[in-house]
């Protein structure tokens, strides 16, 4: 039995699975990334959805052969060995192998093939593979980019509920109403105190994100607009990547994150921007957020020299299938699913 681990900036993915690919438990948590949660929290968050994975797997964790953990920002840092050692110990430490987030999630959707990925997720980044290059367009955080993942798009439309509050927009909208439900406020004054937290809630920001998408599916002309301009974000990216590894080689696109479970109209207005740019580039439908852990899933078993045939759909089944076994409370609190 295998332990793969995904850890990201709004929660934690892990699943255990045997040596032929089948995936036989999965558990969820809070955020695994101890940029955003801080060590203590992200080292809490991992070991919670580690066990939860063993315990629907009905497997002990001396069971497990190797853990494979990716992590934003850990790989080649100081913070490796810490956690490392803080999660299993020094004498098993051996077990666990590190990973780069991104590029385990890259092969989520592109297993060992070239490609390019765009991940929009709380924030959002995007990669390209061509042989041994890899490179990394956006990803730059909250602050400083992002531009079109959750965060972005919560922010820009939390920015027009005040222009509307203030009277410095015309647009009539039910995001207005959207902010006071969702942060349970009874007046937009409230929203300054509900957002400049300490510490700020990122996750809780970002996640209004799912609202405005819905709005948008609904036909809410700024919610609309808001999801437009954040798909011609990501797909820039893309086109980036495309210009900078391929040149005018037709190259293959997807993705994975949570705003494809969100919205429709967000991936169509991606597959639009970028194939009226490059005609000659291939859409592959992305996957959700939580099915990042493939790519984990496919490099481990890849190490293993297993010589099995990896199908990235098939896992994903896998997947779908153990999303039905999380407690209702972890679908919603972890996955934002509030069926």
């Amino acid at each position: 039995m295998l332990i793969s681990v995904d850890g990201g900036a709004t929660k934690t993915v892990a699943v255990c699975y045997s040596e032929d690919g089948k995936i036989h438990g999965m558990g969820v948590s809070g955020p695994g990334n101890y940029r955003t949660s801080g060590i203590e929290m992200a080292e809490k968050n991992i070991r919670e959805a580690i066990s939860r994975a063993l315990e629907r797997s009905n497997i002990e964790e001396n069971e497990v052969k190797k853990f494979t953990l990716a992590l934003a920002g850990v790989k080649d840092s100081n913070v490796k060995n810490e956690l490392i050692n803080s999660l299993m110990g020094k004498n098993q430490s051996g077990k666990i192998i590190m990973l780069n987030d991104g590029e385990a999630g890259f092969d989520c959707r592109f297993p060992g093939k070239d490609g390019i990925v765009v991940c929009p997720g709380t924030g959002l980044v995007s990669f390209g593979r061509k042989g041994a290059s890899f490179k990394r367009a956006s990803g730059w955080g909250w602050l400083l980019g992002d531009e079109g993942g959750a965060f972005y798009i919560a922010r820009s439309a939390l920015q027009e509920a005040l222009k509307i509050f203030d009277g410095r927009s015309k647009h009539k909208s039910e995001i207005t109403e959207s902010v006071l439900e969702y942060f349970e406020i009874s007046n937009m004054k409230e929203l300054v105190n509900r957002i400049y937290a300490n510490p700020l809630n990122i996750g809780k920001i970002a996640s209004f994100a799912s609202i405005i998408a819905q709005l948008a599916e609904k036909g809410d002309e700024l919610a609309l607009g808001i999801m437009q301009k954040s798909a011609r974000e990501a797909s820039e990216c893309i086109i980036s990547l495309r210009e900078d590894l391929f040149n005018d080689e037709p190259v293959s696109f997807s993705g994975y994150g949570g705003l494809f479970r969100a919205s429709n109209l967000y991936w169509k207005n991606i597959r639009k921007e970028v194939l009226e740019r490059y005609p000659d580039m291939m859409p592959f439908e992305p996957l959700y957020g939580y099915h990042a852990v493939i790519g984990s899933i496919y490099l481990s078993l890849r190490e293993e020299e297993k010589g099995l045939e990896f199908n990235v759909d098939v896992e994903a089944k896998y997947m779908d299938g153990q999303i039905r076994r999380l407690s209702r409370e972890e679908r919603k609190n972890f996955l934002l699913m509030n069926e």
